[in-house]
């Protein structure tokens, strides 16, 4: 169905909306995507045929998004909510990193969604364009929440990917550079209080590792920005049925420090430490938050070990006695403080600016997406995906060394002189003469780089540059590259050495781009095809006669 909307480009029907909603992802579901199993095969042969009509990579994508693409349960869902609504949240700027297909959209309640604004990031692109058809007043977008800009936000709702992997920001933001390395749980936690505005709110189920680790120093930077308000530990069982998966998790809530408060870390520091309590049945010690130390009416079930072969592997367990999962949430959204929450008119913050944004707001139409540029307060930088509402979005560039720098600012320099000789050729407004001091420029600067740096085609300069689209375009500048033999490999293999060289292309010597002729007309268009075959010895049309057997003139003609 998603194929079919794709090719004819338009939005989703009710019914289409229907059977896109009930996708809930790869997560779960590895056998899908393993042809040896002989009871997937095949499943797993026509997933294949189905993501062959998709562009390429999406196979891959949804591959992985089996270890993570977990979604979360209208359960869970509706309990964070009530949890947001005891605080006084009725509505607002909303952001859900790792969105899925867009669960929290659809179950929000009605009068919170009637004034709401979701800001939406997921990873994913199948899910991604479900999402946009189920949801198409969100503002989505379609990448890694470590490479998303998104707006100071007055909630947030999410259910993070789960895992020990590391993750590195990849915004470009001095915030973010803050984040690089942190387990993917905790990164996302962190960054979702940063995208916070001051007195915001945040209802989050996470990994039980996120309270529960030994390694408390994420737990320490939240509770230097936000409040702890409290937390529900859920049974293993929460997302089985959804989801697929047996895995504990906690529901858990915070909010932004007010603009001037100052938060005394000492007072929250309880619930950033852990300790143990024993198994029930083979009194070995598990780790536990000291929150649930202290409130273990906030768990549904007891921990228990869970897998001997594992150490600290336990897993909250529920007995009948915990009854409905819902109304066991329920009862314990009592301890959240009640209408805590504050609008922005009521705090006299502004309406919405991007988080994070110690960076210029800049028109880059000029500069393709993947492309290195120099901002006005002289940094490198690299324009990325539009951000939401079409901004164009960039990070600063990280560069290895300050050679690096020195070397892609000149690379940028010899574009920037080919790029502008380039258009005055095309331009019918340019005589020759008026060429000359354009191709003089561009002589300059590309021999200054080659003096410093060596030909552009030079491995080292080619790797500097990367993936930038203008890539391709520099290398044309020059033929016949050859890089050359030293001193040292030349007495090696008995051989003379010679210097690295490379031809300079035609246009650093004459006109290589014609003006651009605007086709008004048929006569019009006939007359710049006769030219341009005059232009190349009527090598062409001679060729396409004898290929089609018709004459020049009709070849023409046609």
């Amino acid at each position: 169905m998603l194929i079919r909307l794709r090719e004819e480009q338009r939005a989703a029907t009710r019914e289409e909306q229907a059977v896109l909603v009930r996708y809930v992802g790869w997560g779960g579901l590895p056998q899908a995507f393993d042809p040896r199993n002989s009871e997937w095969a095949d499943a797993c042969h026509e997933l294949i045929d189905l993501f062959r009509q998709m562009p390429e990579g999406e196979y891959e994508k949804a591959r992985r998004s089996t270890q993570d693409a977990h979604y979360t349960s209208q359960t869970v869902i509706n309990g964070i909510y009530q949890g947001l609504e005891r605080m006084g949240f009725s509505g607002g700027y909303v952001l859900e990193p790792a969105a899925g297909t867009g669960n929290f959209i659809g179950l929000m309640p009605e009068v919170m969604r009637q004034n709401s604004t979701f800001f939406t990031v997921e990873l994913d692109t199948v899910t991604a364009d479900i999402q946009k058809h189920l949801y198409p007043d969100a503002r989505c977008q379609n990448k890694a929440f470590q490479a998303a800009r998104v707006p100071v936000c007055d909630a947030v709702v999410m259910n993070p990917p789960f895992g020990s992997n590391k993750v590195t920001d990849e915004t470009g933001t001095r915030m973010g550079e803050k984040l690089n390395n942190m387990s993917i749980h905790n990164y996302f936690a962190l960054k979702a209080i940063e995208q916070l505005r001051p007195g915001g709110v945040m209802g989050m189920v996470i990994s039980r590792y996120f309270l529960d680790s030994t390694k408390f120093g994420p737990r320490e930077r939240i509770a230097e920005k936000a409040h702890f308000l409290g937390a529900i530990r859920l049974p293993n069982t929460a997302f089985k049925k959804n989801a697929l998966t047996e895995v504990t998790t906690d529901i858990v809530f915070f909010q932004k420090v007010a603009e001037g408060e100052k938060l005394d870390v000492d007072e929250q520091d309880w619930w950033v430490q852990t300790g143990t309590v024993q198994d029930r049945e083979t009194g070995e010690d598990i780790t536990l938050n000291q929150y649930f130390i202290d409130h273990p009416e906030q768990m549904i079930g007891r921990m228990a070990i869970s897998n001997k072969m594992h150490r600290g592997s336990c897993d909250c367990i529920a007995s009948p006695a915990d009854g409905n999962l819902a109304d066991a949430i329920r009862q314990r959204l009592q301890v959240l403080p009640e209408n805590i929450y504050r609008t922005r008119a009521e705090l006299g913050i502004p309406e919405n600016v991007l988080a994070d944004d110690d960076r210029p707001i800049l028109n880059l139409d000029h500069v393709m997406v993947g492309a290195f540029f120099v901002t006005p307060d002289d940094r490198l930088a690299i324009r990325t995906e539009n951000d939401y509402d079409d901004r164009h979005d960039y990070r600063y560039y990280k560069p290895r060394n300050k050679r690096e720098v020195v070397r892609i600012r000149g690379m940028l320099e010899v574009l920037q002189a080919a790029r502008e000789l380039q258009r005055a050729e095309q331009n019918e407004d340019y005589t020759d003469e008026d060429l000359v001091p354009l191709r003089a420029r561009l002589n300059e600067v590309y021999d200054a780089f080659v003096a410093k740096h060596g030909c552009l085609s030079r491995d080292v300069n080619k790797q500097a540059l990367g993936k930038d689209p203008n890539a391709p375009f520099l290398q044309s500048l020059e033929r016949d590259y050859d890089k050359g033999v030293s001193e040292k490999v030349a007495k090696k293999e008995g051989v003379e050495p010679r210097e690295e060289s490379a031809q300079k292309a035609a246009i650093f010597s004459r006109r290589v781009n014609k003006p651009r002729r605007r086709i008004t007309h048929v006569e019009t268009a006939k007359d710049a095809l006769v030219v341009s075959m005059n232009e190349h010895g009527g090598v062409y049309l001679d060729y396409m006669s004898k290929l089609c057997g018709k004459s020049e003139e009709d070849i023409i003609r046609e």
